[in-house]
């Protein structure tokens, strides 16, 4: 870190020397002066004045084709500038690429990455010297043998001003491969399919396309991951069609029935599962969405006419590019669930005050005849309950009695001991939500406690996935600091003579902003191995800058963390991990919001 910073030191030095020596710089070129054009802009109760908004662009704006009259009034400013720059630097033309070269030449040109084994295949990446893009390979059974090369990126950049490979998955036989390319630097990407044996890149993609929208439509239905320079969302404003949020047009199918939402920041989706579970056990017709696919149902979301109740995952994220209210603001419940406050989303809520308000909006404009269960062991979800929800019927819950037989739960009811198949202390409270709600819908409590005791989880909610001789692996959307803790509580106390490895990727716009990284100050603490994931390609989709290692580890907290920013190198060193312990049976937790960039994790044991 020193002789880099040194390195920078004396490369601002030799640039400001040589601005300086230069006498032939460009003293008479006027600099343009932007117009002001005074405009009041208020938030959080705040309002500034920003002189300068009318240069503010959207996204129509900028990719029309004729353009308006702001946007050309804004290129000719923006024109200006770069021009005067170029008049005052003019001096510096030859100096600027020797200082490029220079520095060019202190990077290593011809990298190799760590080659990592999956499927019979060693997979390397590699750059040569020269050349600006990665070289995707790879070496059947040994590194002896030679490559096969699976995509030089070089030679499909060659005609496009911008471009990027997406992550690459291979099929199961080793034939196929799955890529996505962006030539806009938009994050427009097209997937497509390469053909290992023969080289052909099949002629199918899925990519935009605006002939699917056309003034036939009844509505078009816009989620949030959509950006607003979407072409197809852009064709639909052209054609007027109407649009709808996800949660609007939810709502909007489901008015005339009573609505069940589970919100709070964590457990809304294990509750939403228990309660879909139990309502198909005991038979009860109903409409749902739910964050996460479940055994015995095909999908995640269910609309119908016959359904009287529709149960809801009340998400406070956005709704849509277009429409920025939380979702579950939309939603309008007859009866409603509050499990957890912990502050997430910093993308968009930046303050915990910021993100504590939009609860606070939501509880404080449910309908008077509504009823609100809350969790009565979470002090932040009392005092939102005290200030916010006064004028409805608010019925606490909490945890529930409970022992262990083998490892297992076993609740203490009114019915005697029932054992469930959940782990974790949140997962026994979040199990007493679900009966107290389902109660509410006129079930029996015997019942409920005996349609939900058979739950065994929702997709990467402490999900199994590797259950071998000395070794058993979970994976758990776990992403928010409460969440880890929670998960690695949940394993710890279920798997207490196991050496734990825990891996999390920062994934969220909260998590791999360094701003946000204090929030995880020991969350990791419980597990015998920690280690922490990040990618930088997931940086740069997000737009956010680079992280230290070093800021990780400080953050975190947590004694012995290993940082790792390559797929590669967290693979090999997993796989070593779990094949050099001896003695103890080994635990490995995989937490994420996202997938580890698609690694597989079936075959991390081989010995």
């Amino acid at each position: 870190m020193k002789s880099i910073l040194k390195l920078t030191l004396l490369i601002s030095i030799i640039f400001v020397a040589a601005c300086k020596s230069d006498k032939s710089m460009n003293k008479d070129a006027k600099a343009p002066i932007a117009e002001k054009q005074a405009k009041e802009l208020s938030i959080h109760n705040s309002t500034r004045t920003d002189n300068y908004f009318w240069m503010r662009l959207t996204d129509e704006q900028k990719t029309a084709k004729n353009k308006d009259v702001q946007t050309q009034k804004v290129e000719a400013y923006l024109n200006s500038e770069n021009e005067y720059f170029d008049k005052v630097t003019a001096s510096t033309n030859n100096f600027q690429k020797e200082l490029f070269e220079e520095m060019k030449s202190r990077i290593k040109e011809d990298d190799t990455s760590v080659p990592y084994f999956r499927n019979n295949y060693f997979y390397i990446t590699r750059f040569e010297k020269g050349s600006q893009y990665p070289i995707y390979s790879r070496k059947k059974e040994s590194l002896e043998v030679d490559e096969e090369i699976l995509f030089d990126v070089n030679e499909e950049a060659q005609e496009h001003e911008y471009f990027q490979l997406g992550a690459l998955n291979v099929s199961p036989d080793n034939k196929l491969v799955a890529f996505a390319t962006d030539t806009v630097s938009r994050r427009q990407y097209t997937i497509q399919i390469k053909n290992l044996e023969t080289g052909e890149i099949l002629p199918e993609k899925i990519e935009w396309n605006t002939e699917n929208i056309h003034p036939g439509l009844d509505a078009v239905i816009l989620g949030m991951h959509a950006r607003i320079d979407n072409p197809e969302l852009l064709k639909a404003k052209e054609l007027n069609l109407p649009i709808f949020s996800y949660p609007e047009y939810l709502y909007e199918q489901s008015k005339d029935k009573i609505r069940l939402v589970i919100g709070g920041s964590h457990g809304k989706t294990t509750i939403t599962s228990m309660l879909l579970h139990a309502c198909k056990k005991l038979k009860i017709d109903v409409d749902y969405m739910v964050g996460a696919q479940l055994e015995g149902y095909d999908c995640m979301v269910r609309l119908t006419d016959s359904a009287k109740i529709m149960i809801l995952e009340g998400d406070e994220y956005l709704s849509s590019p277009i429409d920025r209210r939380p979702k579950f603001h939309l939603y309008k419940p007859s009866i409603a669930l509050l499990s957890g406050i912990a502050w997430d989303h910093i993308n968009v809520f930046p303050t915990y005050e910021n993100y504590t308000d939009q609860f606070v909006h939501y509880l404080s404009h449910m309908q008077s005849d509504a009823s609100l269960y809350f969790n009565e062991t979470d002090d932040e979800v009392i005092r939102l309950v005290k200030q916010a929800a006064t004028h409805i019927t608010s019925i606490p819950y909490g945890m529930p009695s409970y022992h262990f037989e083998n490892n297992q739960p076993v609740l203490a009811t009114k019915e005697g001991p029932i054992k469930v198949n959940v782990l974790g202390k949140h997962n026994l409270l979040n199990m007493q939500a679900a009966i107290k709600v389902c109660m509410e819908l006129g079930v029996a409590e015997a019942m409920c406690y005996e349609a939900i005791a058979s739950f065994t989880g929702a997709a990467k909610r402490l999900e199994k996935i590797i259950d071998t001789e000395g070794l058993i692996a979970f994976r758990d959307f776990a992403h928010a600091p409460s969440k880890l803790k929670a998960t690695l509580q949940a394993i710890r106390e279920n798997f207490s003579d196991y050496h734990l490895i825990a891996c999390f990727e920062l994934h969220t716009y909260s998590s791999l902003n360094e701003a946000f990284l204090k929030e995880y100050n020991q969350s990791m603490e419980g597990a015998d191995e920690a280690i922490v994931f990040y990618s930088k390609e997931a940086l740069h989709i997000k737009g956010l800058e680079d992280l230290d290692s070093n800021a990780i580890k400080a953050h975190f907290n947590t004694h012995g963390l290993n940082v790792f920013n390559n797929k590669e190198d967290l693979w090999n060193y997993v796989h070593s991990s779990v094949n050099s312990q001896t003695g103890k049976p080994i635990c490995l937790l995989l937490m994420s919001s996202g997938t580890f960039e698609g690694i597989d994790w079936a075959p991390i044991k081989t010995v």
